[in-house]
C-alpha cells in the first residue's frame, strides 16, 4: 500500500475573505505571479462564508488547477468579532512552518518574494515585511510596519492553539514583541524584512463598515489585554521555548563533551 505523503511548506499564507471576489483575485494573483516558480515552498488558505457564492465559485475553479490553494467554507458567525477564530481555523489546517497572516485588501509587490522569505525565515521569532499604506475610507492613515506578521506555527502550538484573545491580531503581536524585550525576558523577538513590500488599500464597502462598528469593542479588549495575565503567560511560554531551543542547539553542538575532551576533564 502506498503511503500518503503530507506536504510541508516553508510558510502558509492565510486570510478570511468575504464578498470581495475581484480583490480576492488580485491578492491571489499577486502571490502566484510574483513568486519564483522554481521554488514551491508556500500554500494559500482562505476562509469563505456560505453566502459568498461568487468567491466560492472562483476559488473552486482555481483550486482545481493550483495544488497549493485550499479553502474553507464556514459560517460568517459575528463577522469581525470572530476574526481571530477564522485565522485559528486556518492555522490548524496549515502545513507551513511559518504563518503569513494576510488580507483580501492587500497585495504583495515584490518579485520572487517567496525566495526572499525562504532565505529569511530561519529563527523562532516574528518577522515583518515592509508596508505601503493607503488612507482608509474614513481618512485615517496607518504608518506602522507591523500590519501582516509572519510567525512560526510552533508559536501558536505552545500557546495551546489560540492566537490572540481579541481581533486586533497585529496589535497583539506588536505588544508581545515590545514586552518580551523588557526585563526579565530581554529577548529580541522581531525582525524586519525590508526586501519585501506589501501594498494595503482598505476598501469602502460593507465589510469595512462592519469592521468600523467593532472598533470600540476590539480596542477595549486590545487595551485590556496589553497588560493582562494572558499576555505574560504567552510571553513566559515564548521564553521557555527559547530556552529549550538553546539547550537543543548546545546539545547538538556537543559543547560539554568537546569541552571535556579539550581540557581532559574526566
Amino acid at each position: 500500500m502506498n503511503k500518503r505523503i503530507q506536504k510541508q511548506y516553508t510558510f502558509s499564507v492565510l486570510f478570511p475573505s468575504r464578498k470581495r471576489t475581484e480583490n480576492l483575485k488580485s491578492t491571489i494573483d499577486s502571490f502566484l505571479s510574483l513568486a519564483d516558480p522554481d521554488l514551491f515552498n508556500f500554500e494559500i488558505l482562505i476562509k469563505l462564508d456560505f453566502d459568498d457564492t461568487e468567491s466560492i465559485e472562483y476559488i473552486k475553479n482555481i483550486s482545481n488547477k493550483i495544488e497549493n490553494i485550499t479553502f474553507v467554507i464556514n459560517s460568517r458567525s459575528r463577522g469581525w468579532f470572530n476574526l481571530v477564530d477564522f485565522y485559528e481555523d486556518l492555522i490548524h489546517l496549515a502545513k507551513g512552518k511559518y504563518i503569513f497572516g494576510f488580507g483580501d485588501d492587500a497585495t504583495i509587490v515584490t518579485k520572487n518574494w517567496n525566495r526572499i522569505l525562504e532565505d529569511k525565515l530561519k529563527e523562532f521569532k516574528i518577522y515583518y515585511p515592509k508596508m505601503e499604506w493607503a488612507p482608509e475610507p474614513n481618512g485615517f492613515l496607518h504608518t506602522y510596519q507591523e500590519g501582516f506578521p509572519i510567525y512560526p506555527k510552533k508559536l501558536i502550538e505552545i500557546w495551546g492553539g489560540q492566537i490572540c484573545p481579541h481581533s486586533n491580531i497585529d496589535s497583539w503581536f506588536t505588544t508581545i514583541c515590545d514586552k518580551i524585550q523588557l526585563y526579565p525576558w530581554n529577548v529580541s523577538f522581531r525582525e524586519s524584512i525590508d526586501d519585501i513590500l506589501i501594498n494595503h488599500t482598505p476598501l469602502d464597502d460593507q465589510l469595512y463598515r462592519d469592521k468600523i462598528e467593532t472598533v470600540s469593542t476590539n480596542h477595549f479588549l486590545r487595551d485590556y489585554h496589553a497588560n493582562s495575565a494572558e499576555l505574560y503567560h504567552c510571553i513566559n511560554l515564548i521564553g521557555e521555548h527559547i530556552k529549550y531551543l538553546d539547550y537543543k542547539k548546545y546539545k547538538e553542538m556537543n559543547i560539554i563533551n568537546n569541552y571535556r575532551n579539550n581540557y581532559k576533564i574526566n
